[in-house]
């Protein structure tokens, strides 16, 4: 049970349950709090002395692809705490890092809260599951009604997405990404954006998101060796599958999902075609009807909050699956923030006319009120911090019970700061002048790969005309003041 998780804890009751497990273990804050994982978990201490610095997961460095993990915590551990989150930026990875001194016991997880975090009011007990809290806890129930009404409603009980910091506990947290929690004054806080934004050129911004994509792929392949990754119609894969033309054939397996009632002909399977064969690359066509079910998942449905009913085998298994979630932060998936109310991102984040995630919501836009002053529109960030930190968060942890390991080469607050430089107007959902640039130079001007269209649905098309006869943006601030569509 508990597949790839991690406890730290202070709580004598865990430790001597946990200590009888053959997880691995480490002493923390002078013996204070003791650092459990699951076996399979890759869990790395500097050699340098004190301040001590862990590392669950692994990080991937795009300047220096050979860099093993090891070698990057002990160069993270020569410097202060102060300065400890902008060089952590760097790096790719779905990681937690737990930084321990005289004076602070802080822990934190990469970009966009790939690897979980949960804690306890008490600041006692931190672990990637509440219901691995639930082993040495008593979790305590809502009495708050409108919180109550949320985790009892038809929305929750089909999405099963918390919201903000919430959990369906009244005692248990979750960890919003770009905050740390500060264990020894048990407090949470946020640590990016912490400065002023500067605008970069589609030119400029384009050359270096090429680079460090290549390079943190590049690392991500010297690290397995072996990796799967999705070709699709659209943007974010077609970026990883010109990034990744310099690993060795028999080393990458690409392929495509040729979801339920998808037709042969539907853009996804004919454009990965086009675009694989453009460089003499073979692609695997996934037919989802013919993977098979796991018999036994009883173990992955005792070890997280919220399980999936069903679940497909691991087809590539042996091999690290390439994923492009996390891009689109910088594709302006939720729109403008132009007159938006709580109750506007209730309904855009599919949450409907609940009253908690609208009190929710009206706490974040008065936190994130800032973000303007320093360059960025906060509506990227809500798609960052609640699209990505929770939604697909979740389906990481998951994918984790299972021994599925995902990478993204996308998660890096450096390369989403570099994406988000690029003003607005050319990072749209549908028509996204930065990740043609990307495409443009990874591709190195191929005219039969630039020619490509992205994803074209009718829908697409609609929208694109739209936004050529500047449109678009009015369109979608009617909608949602009407309420009329939803994310889009």
């Amino acid at each position: 049970m508990f597949l790839n998780q991690f406890l730290l804890t202070r709580s004598p009751n865990f430790k001597e349950k946990w200590n009888q497990l053959n997880w691995k273990k480490e002493s923390i804050g002078n013996g204070e709090f003791t650092l459990f994982c699951h076996p399979n978990i890759n869990v790395v201490k500097n050699s340098t002395g004190n301040p001590n610095l862990f590392l669950i997961g692994s990080l991937y460095d795009w300047e220096f692809p050979e860099l093993t993990d090891q070698e990057i915590i002990d160069e993270l551990s020569k410097g202060s705490a102060s300065t400890l989150f902008d060089r952590v930026s760097k790096y790719t990875g779905e990681f937690i890092i737990i930084f321990s001194s005289e004076d602070s016991l802080i822990i934190f997880h990469d970009a966009t809260g790939q690897r979980e975090i949960y804690y306890d009011l008490s600041f006692d007990n931190v672990a990637s599951q509440v219901s691995l809290l639930a082993q040495g806890i008593e979790l305590i129930p809502h009495d708050n009604k409108h919180a109550i009404e949320f985790y009892n409603s038809e929305v929750f009980k089909k999405r099963k997405l918390l919201i903000g910091d919430s959990t369906h506990v009244k005692n248990v947290k979750h960890l919003n990404c770009n905050h740390f929690i500060d264990l020894k004054r048990g407090k949470v806080t946020r640590f990016y954006p912490n400065k002023n934004l500067p605008e970069r050129s589609l030119n400029d911004a384009g050359r270096i998101a090429a680079t460090m994509i290549k390079g943190y792929l590049k690392a991500i392949f010297n690290r397995h060796q072996k990796i799967a990754l999705a070709v699709t119609g659209g943007y974010d894969s077609r970026i990883l599958f010109l990034a990744s033309l310099e690993i060795p054939e028999e080393k990458c397996t690409y392929y495509v999902l040729k979801r339920l009632n998808m037709p042969d002909n539907h853009h996804d399977i004919v454009l990965s075609g086009k675009l694989t064969r453009a460089y003499g690359k073979k692609i695997v066509i996934l037919d989802a009807s013919k993977i098979p079910k796991m018999e036994d998942i009883s173990d992955v449905k005792k070890s997280l909050d919220f399980p999936p009913n069903e679940v497909l085998e691991d087809v590539f298994k042996g091999q690290v699956y390439i994923n492009g979630n996390v891009f689109e932060i910088a594709r302006s998936v939720f729109g403008y923030a132009k007159n938006v109310t709580a109750e506007d991102l209730a309904f855009i984040t599919g949450n409907g006319k609940l009253k908690f995630p609208t009190l929710i919501y009206k706490e974040w836009i008065k936190n994130t009120s800032e973000f303007k002053k320093l360059g960025y529109d906060f509506m990227d960030f809500l798609y960052w911090e609640d699209r990505m930190g929770i939604w697909l968060s979740k389906s990481r942890t998951e994918q984790l019970a299972l021994n599925k390991i995902i990478k993204s080469p996308y998660n890096s607050r450096q390369l989403i700061d570099i994406l988000l430089s690029v003003n607005k107007k050319h990072r749209g959902l549908h028509h996204n002048a930065l990740q043609k640039k990307i495409i443009a130079i990874l591709s190195e001007n191929n005219k039969e790969v630039t020619k490509l269209p992205i994803n074209p649905t009718r829908s697409a098309k609609f929208f694109i005309i739209l936004f050529k006869m500047n449109l678009y943006n009015t369109f979608r601030y009617i909608c949602l003041k009407l309420r009329l569509l939803g994310e889009f």
